[in-house]
């Protein structure tokens, strides 16, 4: 074999390998806390793991579920400024293929050491083929002791909350989003991931607008943003709500 034929065969087996690898892993670190999904480079900075991009329609980024367990890795993210909130944009429903009865989704977004702390979730409902769904904002209070929440652009209370200490919750589950503290030392490196439990089949349309860690809860013009309408994975705007 030649240098050439080695080489195209080096190639292919790292191609093969990574192709067939679903556990990757995102080493990327930051300090960005807000990420535009119509946007490319926010876009590339999370890995996708059973979810390819499609497009973005106006300012939704349509993905569509390839297996199960599907999730987008975003960077490791390590805050320089005070933030306090969770904040998940997207659709109210996603699409499903099947033209009768399907499950509800659980879109979430996850912080954590190792992505494994649910900062705010929302519920999806499935919308069938021609069928239209506003935008839904949903904030969430990224606390060990009281994350989660589901309000709808609703503005919400705007003091950041009171964060667990470190060393007072399971090494997953501490979250230190707070200022430097005097000796410079940064906050905790959160793992940022947006998950779907339970989740869409395979051959849904999902559709995400925007996260961010934020210093408090932001209104982000859902009530002027236009419905999406999507059939047959292809999707366009529709009047707005």
């Amino acid at each position: 074999m030649n240098a050439r034929m080695l080489l195209g065969a080096l190639v292919a087996l790292n191609f093969a390998a990574a192709g067939c690898d679903s556990s990757a892993v995102n080493d990327r670190v930051s300090a960005q806390t807000e990420y535009d999904f119509t946007v490319a480079d926010d876009r590339a900075q999370f890995v996708e793991q059973g979810l390819a991009y499609q497009g973005s329609v106006g300012p939704f980024a349509v993905y569509q579920v390839t297996a199960a367990n599907p999730k987008l890795v975003g960077p490791n993210v390590q805050p320089n400024k005070m933030v306090g909130y969770a904040m998940l944009c997207g659709a109210t429903h996603y699409f499903t293929p099947v033209s009768g009865p399907a499950n509800l989704a659980m879109l979430s977004l996850h912080g954590g050491r190792s992505g494994g702390l649910e900062l705010v979730s929302t519920q999806q409902q499935a919308a069938h083929s021609g069928d239209c769904s506003p935008p839904k904002d949903t904030f969430g209070n990224p606390l060990p002791d009281g994350g989660g929440g589901d309000s709808s652009d609703d503005m919400g209370p705007t003091t950041p909350p009171v964060f667990t200490p470190p060393g007072e919750s399971p090494p997953d589950m501490t979250l230190t989003f707070n200022h430097p503290d005097p000796s410079g030392n940064l906050p905790e490196v959160q793992s940022l991931q947006v998950k779907f439990d339970p989740a869409p089949e395979p051959g849904s349309t999902v559709l995400i607008r925007r996260v961010a860690l934020t210093g408090e809860r932001q209104h982000n013009g859902s009530h002027v943003i236009p419905n999406i309408c999507c059939k047959g994975g292809a999707c366009t705007l529709g009047p707005i709500q």
